[in-house]
């Protein structure tokens, strides 16, 4: 074998600058048809990485990046000759070994190059250039070509288990600012069922909410005997929600102001405190990132009483139970 050949153990700075003054002086050459008349002529390439030296290029990167520094692709998987790398380590340092192997099976040449850091990218750098020397020593310092397509890299090596786990995610955004506008209708709280508007603003975080609403019942009558009663309520609602999902389920308290009256008799006019305390079950179904069609029923029990009368006669009482149903626009900000 010739003494071009044969060097083992080569620090991988001082192997490329050797590699490079071979070329230039012919020491390079190597015996029989592993020589300079083989230059173009295909080689199968065959590239094996020790556990140690997993990090290093596999078969395909070791290939582009010749391909990339001939300007011609080499390799062929039928070729009569064969071309082996293997990349290991020992102790720390890592070596790279490219062995050629004439039709025959013969050893026709042989180069160990070794990085005494342990620095892959150093190793395959001048292991791609031995290689391309070996198989065309007239263009073996040409600049490399850019490769003509990418290279998919491996995936990362999985973290040690003593790596610091990976941040949690950033919390979601604290309090947002709601806001409603719904219509109504109710029973209960007037002579007959009243149509209405609830306003509301509020605050909801994560899996709560809290609102206030103004309640505005339009004026509702009704007749008992040859009077007649009407009745128009104003008041505040305190609602606090869980929510689930789309759904939410709320206590509402409701406290204002019922005017009532009773057309013909005389005094004619009354207002009365109004209270009512009950559960409230209700949907939010999005219409776009910070709108949603919100509808809900209430329940209310009384926790006041209001009469209308004229001399000793109840024209009309509000009753211990009512109800409302509303339908809606909610927004949420930001």
């Amino acid at each position: 074998m010739p003494a071009g050949l044969s060097s083992r153990e080569l620090p991988v700075r001082r192997s490329a600058r050797l590699i490079a003054a071979a070329v230039t002086s012919g020491s390079l050459a190597v015996s029989g048809s592993a020589s300079a008349s083989d230059a173009g002529e295909a080689v199968r390439l065959r590239v094996t990485r020790a556990a140690s030296a997993a990090e290093c290029p596999d078969q395909r990167a070791v290939r582009d990046a010749v391909s990339a520094r001939l300007g011609y692709e080499p390799f062929a998987d039928g070729a009569p000759r064969e071309l082996v790398v293997l990349f290991q380590r020992k102790d720390a340092e890592l070596e790279a070994t490219v062995q050629l192997f004439g039709p025959d099976g013969e050893l026709r040449g042989e180069k160990a190059l070794t990085s005494a850091r342990g620095d892959c990218e150093e190793l395959a750098s001048a292991t791609t250039l031995t290689i391309s020397i070996l198989l065309d020593p007239r263009t073996g310092l040409v600049p490399p070509r850019p490769p003509e397509r990418e290279v998919t890299p491996e995936p990362p090596l999985p973290p040690p288990a003593d790596r610091a786990p990976a941040p949690l995610p950033p919390d979601e955004p604290g309090w947002r600012l709601r806001i409603t506008s719904s219509v109504s209708g109710s029973i209960g709280s007037a002579p007959r069922p009243a149509a209405g508007l609830l306003l509301g603003a509020g605050a909801e975080r994560r899996g709560w909410s809290l609102g206030a609403e103004l309640r505005i019942d339009l004026p509702s009558s009704d007749t008992s005997g040859a009077l007649r009663a009407r009745t128009a309520l104003t008041a505040g609602n305190l609602v606090p929600c869980g929510h689930v999902w789309r759904a939410y389920l709320c206590g509402a308290l409701t406290l204002g102001v019922l005017r009532g009256e009773v057309l013909g008799a005389s005094p004619s006019r009354r207002e009365t405190f109004h209270a009512t305390l009950g559960p409230r079950a209700g949907v939010a179904l999005p219409l776009a990132a910070w709108l949603a069609l919100d509808a809900h029923v209430d329940g209310a029990f009384a926790l006041t009483s209001t009469s209308l009368r004229v001399g000793d006669a109840d024209v009309w009482t509000t009753p211990a139970v009512s109800g409302l149903a509303a339908i809606g626009l909610l927004g949420r900000f930001p």
